[in-house]
């Protein structure tokens, strides 16, 4: 049956009635009413409760920096709000620092933020709130060893020479040839093992290991750190070393100068590591390499831990990252990064690397790693800018440089107790 017009007509004329009424009805009714107010409440009290996170972080960020006798850059202040003076505004501090006050709104919320602040996990704790320096939000660190913890020009000066020494005594490399050909394996290979190995010489790492570092004199070359360890102790991230030394001679290093606490390792099945280290130090405790020689840990890792040459090449095993073209894994393989970050379950994006090598921190920063060189030639050199180098994010002098170019990474020295700290709001410290 065909429909005419008019039956559409009729039709829309029904449904506009239909609807009519039905607005009539909730007008009358006051259901908007309800619904309106009922939104506008709930904006109203997000909004206090926004506020009062926004002020406990203002002065949580303000004592950050005045316990190191800094000025806060005028444009994190204008992020946090309240203008350029670090005053806190025209009347806005106090009011939303309670919001609420008086009222069950108010100690309700009150209870909610203190509940949220015992649920914050141990790194936001200490640092009121996530920063993010350069525009990122940063987690986990990695740190050389030798010439990045510590600088003493005889202990690499040694190095060198027992590596060309064993050469020639061992491979059979003439004496005039064996510098030349320890420079060249180093330049392509990262390391001279590297490049003996992916020659074709075979090689038995912990006697390689024990003829190279096996003459160091660590009491009289090292000594106690404590500005170092103050900055170790003072970082927000998981800290790791990543070097390509050897366990043993990780462990003595960071034993002498007062480190090894600031490390945590898994023990591991390095044995020799464990009698290099009592001969090496008059039969003194060799417990301290099997702490540092550990095992690549499963799932997450601890918050500290070393990562060396044993555990690098065993995790480099386990994941058959191996092959007869490079037998050994070591920076600045690009698959050094991505395997120890991927052990410990961080991200590039979230991870600094401090190294002294600039291949080494090239490499990381390709990977996506923010890379921090340690070069007091190129920190000293005229017109030099931290922020500006070629392959590094950063340059600084020395390790404890660190907290002075990237103070958003650190802890207050007086911090308070945890459960008084404020969960807070994330603040973007974008790169100068």
């Amino acid at each position: 049956m065909a429909l005419t017009r008019g039956f559409y007509a009729q039709l829309a004329v029904a449904c506009f009635a239909v609807g009519a009424g039905i607005e009539l009805f909730m007008i009358k009714t006051g259901f908007y009413s309800i619904v309106t107010q009922a939104e506008a409440a709930a904006w109203e009290e997000g909004r206090e409760e926004r506020a009062a996170r926004a002020a406990e972080l203002r002065e949580r960020v303000l004592e950050h920096y005045a316990t190191r006798g800094q000025a806060p850059p005028p444009a994190l202040l204008e992020a946090l709000g309240g203008g350029k003076d670090g005053g806190g505004g025209s009347g806005g501090g106090s009011a939303a620092q309670q919001p609420g006050a008086g009222s069950r709104a108010g100690v309700t919320r009150g209870l909610a933020l203190q509940s949220r602040r015992r649920r914050t996990g141990p790194m936001q704790q200490l640092s009121g709130a996530p920063l993010f320096p350069h525009g990122r939000e940063f987690d986990t660190i990695l740190i050389d060893l030798d010439d990045t913890l510590y600088r003493n020009d005889e202990i690499p000066a040694t190095v060198r020479a027992n590596i060309t020494a064993y050469i020639v005594r061992h491979l059979g490399v003439p004496a005039e040839a064996a510098a030349a050909l320890t420079a060249e394996l180093y330049a392509a290979h990262g390391t001279t093992m590297a490049g003996l190995a992916a020659t074709g010489h075979a090689l038995d790492w912990d006697h390689w290991h024990a003829e190279v570092h096996g003459s160091l004199d660590y009491a009289r070359l090292l000594s106690p750190q404590p500005a170092t360890r103050q900055v170790l102790l003072d970082l927000n991230l998981q800290r790791h070393i990543l070097t390509n030394a050897d366990a043993a001679h990780t462990a003595a290093c960071l034993e002498r100068m007062g480190l090894a606490d600031c490390f945590q390792a898994r023990p591991g099945r390095q044995r020799q590591g464990r009698r290099r280290q009592g001969r090496r130090q008059g039969g003194g405790d060799g417990a301290a390499a099997a702490r540092l020689a550990q095992r690549p840990p499963r799932g997450r890792a601890a918050a500290q831990s070393v990562w060396c040459f044993e555990s690098v090449m065993e995790l480099a095993a386990a994941k058959g990252a191996l092959s007869a073209e490079a037998p050994v894994m070591c920076k600045p393989a690009k698959q050094v990064y991505e395997l120890v970050l991927a052990q410990l379950g961080a991200r590039a994006s979230s991870t600094i690397f401090v190294d002294d090598s600039p291949r080494n921190v090239a490499a990381a920063k390709e990977v996506g790693i923010f890379s921090v060189l340690v070069s007091p030639s190129l920190a000293a050199s005229p017109g030099h800018h931290p922020h500006h180098h070629e392959g590094a994010d950063l340059v600084i002098a020395s390790f404890t440089q660190l907290p002075e170019v990237l103070p958003q990474i650190f802890a207050p020295r007086e911090a308070p107790a945890a459960e008084a700290l404020p969960a807070g709001v994330p603040v973007r410290v974008l790169a100068s």
